[in-house]
């Protein structure tokens, strides 16, 4: 995903954390057929690719606002709108997951040089406590952030667009390098057996302790905002005419399908069932957002439909309970807009 203020569930067996951390894996091979649900308890990979600046614990819709540069989480009335603030951070806090009863987040703290740090932290669902838990290394920019069971995986990227996704336990603090790549990790999704992922201008995958290390797909300039659905991926391209273009890949590699083309310029990209939502940008000559369409393009007829439309700055992408939710900014602030999604 290409970051704006970034700059700066499937229910996973126990087996899984334990597979991640203690032992090899399985050569791949061809996934099971199922749905994607873009509301999962905690948060879903397409969600966390695109910020996770929203997400549902079965039951409630939290989302992130800010004021004066404090991020908090709210817990949101049944029209998406900001009802009541749960927890806050000095700062901005990103890749909101639930799990039990914890909020799981990413905090980015300033100090008096203005220079960021980032961490992960936790705090259960009424707010009443919040925690350290660990910090990210100096330098680095984390662009993905999942919790399954007892164990945080993240991406970070360093100054040099090195990158590496981590597996750290909860319970015994170890940390472990699953995988290293030599540009950005653009995009994560985890399953029962694999981590598929964008790496500058390829999808590649690879076992879950990291080993079997593959290029399923290498495209010529950018891609990324990666979803796993079923056994296709989908994701961005950027053409040669650098234009950008939805593109469907099977995860036994080959040649992805264009099922869109000639798009100006898509900042995210998202699911729910069987529609794809992504938005579509126009800039002025200095590079000032003109407007942001959001769209949602039918995997049976690919056809689009427009969802809503907005001129003002924005992050984040989330599709939570039939709702498309992105957080608006005004100097700094964020709010929380949602456009419901046709049933």
């Amino acid at each position: 995903m290409r970051k704006n203020r970034l700059l700066i569930t499937v229910t996973y067996l126990f087996c899984f954390t334990l597979l991640f951390l203690f032992c090899g894996c399985a050569s791949h091979g061809n996934a099971a057929e199922k749905e994607t649900t873009a509301s999962p308890e905690g948060n879903s990979d397409a969600n966390l690719n695109n910020l996770g600046l929203a997400a549902t614990d079965g039951e409630t819709l939290y989302d992130i606002s800010s004021d004066g540069g404090y991020d908090i989480i709210y817990k949101a009335a049944t029209n998406g709108a900001a009802a009541k603030a749960i927890v806050g951070l000095d700062g901005y806090i990103q890749f909101l997951n639930i799990s039990g009863d914890y909020f799981y987040f990413v905090g980015i703290t300033y100090d008096g040089d203005s220079t960021s740090s980032e961490a992960i932290f936790r705090a259960d669902l009424k707010g009443e406590e919040r925690e350290w838990l660990f910090d990210i290394d100096k330098a680095s920019s984390v662009s993905y952030m999942r919790v399954v069971d007892d164990t945080v995986f993240y991406a970070a990227t360093t100054a040099e667009d090195a990158a590496a996704l981590y597996a750290v336990n909860l319970d015994s603090g170890k940390k472990i390098t699953l995988l290293s790549a030599e540009k950005a990790i653009e995009s994560v999704d985890l399953t029962a057996d694999s981590i598929y992922y964008a790496e500058g201008n390829q999808i590649c995958r690879a076992n879950l302790d990291g080993s079997a290390k593959e290029a399923l797909y290498t495209g010529e300039i950018w891609l990324g905002n990666l979803i796993l659905d079923g056994d296709t991926l989908y994701f961005v391209e950027t053409q040669k005419d650098k234009t950008d273009s939805i593109r469907a890949l099977s995860i036994a590699g080959g040649e992805p399908k264009t099922l869109l083309s000639g798009i100006n310029w898509i900042n995210y990209l998202n699911i729910d069932g069987k529609t794809l939502y992504y938005a579509d940008h126009t800039y002025d000559g200095e590079g000032n957002l003109k407007t942001a369409a959001f769209y949602g393009l039918s995997l049976d007829s690919e056809e689009t439909t427009l969802v809503g439309e907005t001129d003002a700055s924005y992050v984040g992408f989330s599709i939570v309970d039939n709702k498309l939710i992105y957080q608006e900014e005004n100097d700094g602030d964020l709010s929380a807009k949602v456009l419901p999604l046709a049933e």
